[in-house]
């Protein structure tokens, strides 16, 4: 079964965010450093013994002068990081059969044993191939005929990794839309 699609800066972005909300781990670091400032600020004007409409004001203050001041800067420092990480944007072509997960991009291709698939799940805006906690492989829900050809394909997906389907389905056979011829230079 065959699914050509294009990735853009977007969807990496996306599958950041969709890995950062759905591991506890990142949420609990982003709101201990939202209450760094507030508490300190709390901590520091208690010490000098001000009165509590002081103390509670300056906290205020420093809540919103530091979070939106954070917010910023973990968006740059992802957006930074992310650029690091991006393999590549362009066409790419995902073929899935009883044996593994072949993705092929402008840059690069990767074949992946169904053993080594973690999860396969989905987001808002792509089908997840997940090779560890915050790695794997996305697929724009967008590329499909329709939601129901995603959700075929994500089936077909789970029973290949499940083992359950040893031969592709006739009916999803045939990659849509049709894959562009790509140009190989041989070195």
């Amino acid at each position: 079964m065959e699914q050509t699609y294009t990735l853009e800066l977007k969807d990496y972005l996306q599958f950041q965010a969709f890995i950062i909300k759905r591991n506890p781990k990142y949420s609990r670091q982003r709101y201990l450093m939202m209450l760094i400032a507030p508490v300190v600020t709390a901590l520091m004007t208690t010490a000098l013994r001000l009165p509590w409409e002081h103390i509670l004001l300056f906290s205020a203050l420093a809540a919103a002068i530091w979070i939106p001041y954070l917010l910023f800067a973990y968006r740059k420092a992802m957006s930074s990081q992310l650029k690091l990480s991006i393999g590549s944007t362009g066409l790419f072509t995902a073929v899935i059969n009883p044996d593994r997960l072949s993705l092929e991009g402008p840059i690069h291709e990767l074949r992946t044993r169904w053993e080594k698939v973690v999860e396969i799940t989905e987001s808002a805006h792509h089908l997840v191939f997940l090779y560890g906690p915050v790695y794997g492989s996305i697929i724009p829900k967008a590329a499909f005929r329709d939601a129901e050809h995603a959700r075929e394909f994500l089936e077909t997906a789970h029973a290949y990794q499940n083992g359950m389907l040893r031969d592709a389905p006739d009916s999803l056979s045939t990659a849509w839309p049709p894959a562009p011829q790509r140009r190989r230079i041989d070195p």
